[in-house]
């Protein structure tokens, strides 16, 4: 009887213990999702001023034109 009654301890013991730890992680893991996902956020802001800033800076300007003045035929 004691051998029996043991054996059950130890599964319920495994029982509660794999459940805790799905729980643990499962918890740990949303927690590590959520950061990710707001530094994530983040970044792709950063990216998109970042690529504004490249594209006005690589924009053309147009060139002033250049005024051309006769020369003085030299005597």
């Amino acid at each position: 009887m004691p051998v029996i009654e043991i054996l059950g301890w130890v599964w319920m013991g495994i029982i509660i213990g794999s459940t805790a730890g799905i729980v643990w992680t499962s918890k740990h893991y949303a927690d590590e999702v959520s950061e990710r996902d707001s530094e994530i956020s983040v970044l792709k802001g950063t990216r998109e001023v970042l690529k504004e800033e490249i594209f006005r800076l690589t924009k053309p300007t147009q060139k002033k034109k250049r005024t051309y003045t006769r020369r003085k035929p030299k005597k």
